[in-house]
């Protein structure tokens, strides 16, 4: 198995969070797992909303959520 990493990396503000939300859905349909690692809980949480507002179910593992649970709980 092959595990490809991408980083994105741009000025604040660009668009890259963005532009990751947009394209899960395919890559979900393509059976790709993925992995979005963020640097705060604020940033999380907006993400993870952000997420929900796409009709994605993610599961957040961070320092609030040591096992690891649904967004929705």
């Amino acid at each position: 198995m092959t595990k490809v990493i991408y980083a994105a990396t741009a000025a604040p503000g660009a668009g890259k969070t963005k532009e990751v939300i947009n394209k899960l859905p395919e890559l979900l349909r393509q059976g790709e797992q993925v992995v979005i690692a963020l640097p705060t809980l604020a940033l999380c949480e907006d993400v993870v909303t952000e997420m929900e507002n796409h009709g994605l179910m993610p599961r957040v593992i961070n320092s609030q959520t040591s096992t690891g649970k649904s967004a929705a709980n």
